[in-house]
């Protein structure tokens, strides 16, 4: 039993971990507004 709690132990050591990494990340993202800021859709020369 005592491995068993050992394991569990690491293991919800490693999800806590994870889930802080992924949140430090998320925070990084830009907005969509700030993504979209400088967009024109009728620049460049495109045609169909």
């Amino acid at each position: 039993m005592l491995k068993i709690r050992k394991i569990g132990v690491g293991a919800l050591a490693s999800l806590m971990l994870v889930q802080s990494g992924v949140a430090e990340s998320q925070a990084a993202l830009p907005t969509p507004p700030e993504v979209w800021q400088n967009y024109d859709p009728d620049a460049g020369n495109f045609k169909e």
